[in-house]
C-alpha cells in the first residue's frame, strides 16, 4: 500500500492531467455483428446450446470469424432480434390437470386458506400463480391457529447433471430448450437430500443419502420408504416438538407435517412413524403437481443455486462425493437462514 502511495506522489501533477486527457474511452477497433453475415451463426449456436452466456457467445464468434466483439454488443444484437433470457422449461404430464386433481386443489385451498383471499375459478388455471399472492392462512376457524404449527418436508437429488444451468436464450414467444445429448451424461454419484423446515427455526432437520460408488445403480439411488420413516422417527418428530416449544405454542396444539404425494410418503407406516414420537404430530398431503405451495421447494432451489456456484468454481472432475456432501451440509446450516424460510412461508401464502 505504501509503495502505491509513493508511486502516486512521485507523479507530477501536470503529467497526471495530460494522462487523463489522453485517456480514450471505448474501443474504435471493436468488432461489429453484421446481420446478413453473422446472424445465422449466432442463431445456430443458441439452437445447439441455448444456456450459453454472453461471454461464451463472444468467444465462439471470435473463433469463427476472427472478430472480437464485446458482451454489450452481443447483448444488443440479441435484444434487437428478440432473443430473451428465460427459465429453462419442462413439459408437464397430461395427468397434471385432471378433474380429480383440480377438485383436490380446490378443496385443499378451501381447507387451509382464508375465504376471500382466493378465487376458486382461478385454481388450476394460468392465473393461479397471481391469485396465490393474495392467499392467507385460515387461522380463526381453520385447522391451525398459527403457521408455527405447520412443517414441510421434501426431497431433492443432487448430481452433476442437476447442477447444470437453468437459463438460456431463445426468441420472444419461444421456449428455451436444451438439446439432449450435448452434455456429458455421467451423472456421478447421486445425493438424495431430505429437508424438513418450519417457520420458527428454518431448516429443522436434513439427511443425505449417497448412492454406492461401486454399484452399477449408483445413479438410481434415491430415498426409500424405510429411510424416510426412520428419518421421521429419529429426527423430524423431535425437531418439530422442539420448534413448537421454542415458539411458545400450547403443549396440546397439534402439529402438521405437509408433504407431496411421492410413493415413499404414502402408507400407514409413514403416519405411524411420526405419531410414535408424539400423538400431536399429524401427516397431511398436498394436491399432486402443486409445488408452489411448498416452501421446501424454494429451499431446494436455494440449495442448488449455492451448489452451482461451488460446482462451477471447482474442477468439475475432481469434486468427490464427500466434498459434495460436506458442501450440502454447510449450505443448509450456514447459508439458508431462518429469515429465508420465513420469507418462503409468506411467499407460499402460509401466514
Amino acid at each position: 500500500m505504501n509503495k502505491k502511495l509513493n508511486s502516486l506522489n512521485s507523479i507530477n501533477k501536470n503529467d497526471l492531467i495530460l494522462l487523463l486527457k489522453e485517456k480514450k474511452r471505448g474501443n474504435k477497433n471493436a468488432g461489429k455483428i453484421y446481420e446478413t453475415k453473422h446472424f445465422e451463426f449466432i442463431e445456430q449456436c443458441l439452437n445447439d446450446s441455448c444456456d450459453s452466456y454472453l461471454s461464451e457467445l463472444c468467444v465462439l464468434f471470435e473463433k469463427e470469424f476472427s472478430i472480437a466483439v464485446s458482451v454489450s454488443t452481443m447483448c444488443r444484437f440479441l435484444k434487437k432480434h428478440k432473443f430473451t433470457r428465460k427459465l429453462l422449461t419442462k413439459t408437464l404430464p397430461k395427468q397434471a390437470l385432471t378433474e380429480k386433481n383440480i377438485e383436490w386443489r380446490r378443496k385443499f385451498v378451501e381447507k387451509w386458506f382464508a375465504k376471500g383471499t382466493y378465487d376458486l375459478n382461478k385454481i388450476a388455471t394460468n392465473e393461479e400463480s397471481d391469485d396465490q399472492k393474495n392467499w392467507r392462512l385460515k387461522k380463526s376457524n381453520g385447522v391451525v391457529k398459527s403457521n408455527k404449527q405447520l412443517f414441510f418436508i421434501d426431497e431433492t437429488g443432487c448430481n452433476k447433471l442437476s447442477l447444470l444451468r437453468k437459463y438460456g436464450y431463445s426468441k420472444s414467444g419461444c421456449l428455451a430448450q436444451r438439446r439432449v445429448g450435448i452434455e456429458n451424461n455421467d451423472r456421478g454419484v447421486n445425493h438424495s437430500v431430505i429437508i424438513a423446515c418450519g417457520v420458527e427455526r428454518g431448516v429443522i432437520a436434513h439427511k443425505i443419502l449417497v448412492g454406492n460408488v461401486k454399484s452399477k445403480d449408483k445413479r438410481k439411488r434415491g430415498t426409500k420408504r424405510i429411510d424416510f420413516c426412520e428419518f421421521l422417527k429419529q429426527t423430524v418428530g423431535k425437531a418439530m416438538l422442539d420448534s413448537a416449544n421454542a415458539s411458545g405454542l400450547s403443549r396440546r396444539a397439534p402439529l402438521y407435517l405437509i408433504m407431496d404425494n411421492a410413493s415413499i410418503h404414502k402408507g400407514k407406516e409413514v403416519s405411524l412413524a411420526l405419531r410414535s414420537v408424539s400423538k400431536r404430530l399429524h401427516v397431511c398431503y398436498q394436491p399432486p403437481y402443486m409445488p408452489t405451495i411448498h416452501p421446501t421447494e424454494l429451499i431446494n432451489s436455494q440449495l442448488k443455486s449455492n451448489l452451482k456456484h461451488f460446482y462451477n468454481s471447482q474442477s468439475k472432475n475432481t469434486i468427490s462425493s464427500e466434498q459434495l456432501s460436506l458442501k450440502i451440509c454447510e449450505i443448509l446450516k450456514n447459508k439458508i437462514k431462518n429469515f429465508h424460510v420465513e420469507n418462503y412461508f409468506q411467499h407460499c401464502g402460509w401466514y
